[in-house]
C-alpha cells in the first residue's frame, strides 16, 4: 500500500491558516500547572515557518501575574486522522 498525503501546511503568507489551525481555543488557559499562560500574539507566521515564542515577561490577568507567555496552537478542531505516518 502506498502512502497518501491527506493534511499539510506550509505556512504560506503571514498567518496561521485558520481553516487548519486554532490558536484562539488556548488563549488565556494553563493546564497541568505550567508555569506559562498562553497568548495569541506569541504565534506568528514568517518565511515559511510558524513561530511560537516563549517569553520571560510580567503579565498580569485578572490580577494574577503570570511571569512568563507562550504560544500554542491546535489542529484537532479541524482535522482528525486514526492512524497515520
Amino acid at each position: 500500500m502506498a502512502w497518501r498525503l491527506i493534511w499539510s501546511d506550509e505556512f504560506g503568507g503571514n498567518a496561521l491558516d485558520r481553516t487548519k489551525w486554532d490558536s484562539q481555543l488556548w488563549y488565556g488557559r494553563t493546564h497541568n500547572q505550567e508555569l506559562q499562560y498562553y497568548t495569541d500574539e506569541d504565534v506568528s507566521v514568517m518565511d515559511g515557518m510558524c513561530r511560537l515564542r516563549a517569553q520571560k515577561r510580567e503579565y498580569v490577568v485578572n490580577g494574577v501575574t503570570w511571569h512568563y507567555t507562550s504560544g500554542i496552537i491546535a489542529s484537532h478542531a479541524h482535522f482528525s486522522q486514526l492512524f497515520g505516518k
